[in-house]
């Protein structure tokens, strides 16, 4: 039987009811198509000013995020991820909530929440990348140009990543997650819905469709994480942390190919799988590896002898419904 969760019906404040939902997320996607499109503009009134249009054309053609010494690769992302959060900021002004409210439900926010959980998966990401390497030494590179251009580039990677996903945990987990959730407070049929709609939009990248149906599966698995993560501690904040890590190792740090852009990856993976053609769907190890590797973060964060440990907060305490008039009862009113 589906239960009303607490959590979300914790969300029922301000202007919470589903034609506000629905109207909220129609005026986010068009907040959202706006800013980005004004970013698009932006980058090309810098590009006349500055006399930098060779590289912003360059950026426009290659089409590829992080490109080192192309500044432009770096400032679309970033304007992606700040339009995102504003947008989100906005429409929680719509509903009539707390700007701060977006950052967090039941639970607080704070660095150390970012710092554990982004370190528990980097962690268990690097150590699962290094037994790789230790097993087939020749699937890895170190690239060559390790020069300032190189380490400048990575420094504002690192940023645009930290914006770009801090702007979806905040429309995704931040917002829609709370306005959904308030309306339907079924936790499996919100989170479901959101989960399917995240990962459709990144059916889209070049990455994805390489090995289309197990990065299917492992987007879904790690969105599983993350809800699992923000209902434990009632804060996008430590969400916003396994998020960046998880972006942070796949565009910069361990890039695998075929399928993503090698130009900013400190190393070059190259998957023995899909570069002869064939996929991880259909082997028993990726499943084991995924399976432990999501398996060990979640230990890493729940266990409380652990340094990335993350205490559950308390629920939020719902709301008394007002006593139910008996009927029954005989009438005290005095007779004049």
């Amino acid at each position: 039987m589906l239960v009303r969760d607490p959590v979300l019906m914790a969300e029922r404040r301000g202007r919470w009811s589903w034609p506000w939902a629905l109207g909220g997320t129609l005026l986010g996607m068009v907040l959202v198509l706006l800013l980005i499109q004004q970013g698009d503009a932006l980058q090309l009134w810098l590009a006349v000013r500055t006399a930098t249009r060779t590289l912003y054309l360059a950026a426009q053609e290659a089409n590829v995020i992080l490109l080192p010494g192309n500044p432009y690769t770096f400032l679309t992302l970033g304007l992606f991820g700040l339009s995102l959060m504003a947008s989100a900021l906005v429409l929680m002004a719509f509903h009539g909530r707390s700007l701060h409210d977006v950052w967090r439900f039941h639970g607080q926010g704070g660095t150390s929440l970012f710092l554990k959980a982004a370190g528990a998966f980097l962690l268990i990401a690097l150590v699962g990348y290094a037994i790789e390497a230790w097993r087939m030494p020749s699937s890895f590179t170190l690239r060559s140009d390790l020069g300032a251009v190189y380490w400048l580039s990575l420094a504002a990677g690192i940023v645009v990543i930290a914006l770009q996903t801090l702007g979806e945990e905040m429309i995704f987990r931040g917002y829609l997650l709370r306005v959904w959730g308030a309306v339907l407070s079924l936790r499996l049929v919100v989170v479901g819905l959101l989960v399917f709609g995240f990962t459709l939009l990144h059916t889209l990248n070049a990455d994805f469709r390489i090995d289309f149906a197990f990065n299917f599966i492992w987007f879904v698995a790690t969105e599983v994480l993350y809800y699992w993560l923000l209902f434990r501690t009632g804060s996008i904040t430590a969400t916003w942390g396994l998020h960046f890590a998880n972006n942070l190792v796949s565009m910069m740090l361990v890039v695998t190919v075929p399928g993503s852009v090698p130009d900013m990856g400190l190393f070059i993976y190259t998957d023995p799988v899909l570069a002869a053609g064939g996929s991880r769907l259909a082997s028993p190890m990726a499943y084991v590896e995924m399976t432990a590797g999501l398996a060990l973060i979640v230990g890493l964060l729940a266990w409380k002898q652990s340094p990335f440990y993350i205490a559950p907060a308390p629920l939020p305490v719902l709301p008394s419904p007002p006593p139910v008039p008996d009927v029954d009862a005989p009438d005290a009113t005095p007779v004049a």
